[in-house]
């Protein structure tokens, strides 16, 4: 568990989040392949809609990612 905030302090603070390990599935939009990504030290907002993932932990990962608008 852990206590987070946001960037901006309008957000405010969440307290006692789960830290995981989770399984996402991604279905690409063209190919229709689906994809299983495993991600670790992930955390956990269950009323969440949309993943966020964390560029940095990706990229020690070598997945690329173009992150410059």
């Amino acid at each position: 568990m852990v206590d987070v905030s946001a960037f901006l302090s309008t957000f405010g603070q969440v307290w006692s989040v789960p830290i995981v390990s989770a399984a996402l599935a991604f279905d690409h939009p063209y190919t229709y392949e689906t994809f299983i990504l495993v991600i670790h030290q992930a955390l956990h907002f269950p009323t969440m809609e949309h993943a966020l993932l964390n560029p940095n932990q990706l990229q020690l990962n070598d997945v690329e990612v173009h992150d410059c608008p």
